[in-house]
C-alpha cells in the first residue's frame, strides 16, 4: 500500500514538459521540403521523437519522462516560434 501511495505522490508532484519534443516537431515540420502534408507530419514527429532520451527512474508505475533540456539557441527559437 505504500508503494502505491508514493507513486501516486510522485505522479501528482511531476511536471510534464513537452517543449523539447514539439520544438523539434515544428521545426522539422515547418523546414521540410517535402509537399505532402502527412508526410511532412511523420517526418517531423520521428525526428522529435528520435532526439528524445527516455528517462526510467527505480519504482515508476508508468515508466518514462521528459528529462532532456534544450540549449539557450533551441529556448529562444521555440519562443520565437
Amino acid at each position: 500500500m505504500e508503494r502505491i501511495h508514493n507513486l501516486r505522490e510522485i505522479a501528482l508532484k511531476t511536471d510534464v514538459c513537452f517543449d523539447e519534443f514539439y520544438y523539434h516537431f515544428y521545426r522539422e515540420f515547418l523546414n521540410s521540403k517535402n509537399p505532402i502534408k502527412a508526410e511532412r507530419y511523420a517526418d517531423a514527429y520521428y525526428t522529435a521523437f528520435s532526439v528524445l532520451t527516455p528517462s526510467i527512474s527505480d519504482g515508476e508505475l508508468i515508466v518514462g519522462k521528459c528529462d532532456n533540456i534544450m540549449s539557450p539557441t533551441e529556448k529562444t527559437e521555440w519562443k520565437d516560434k
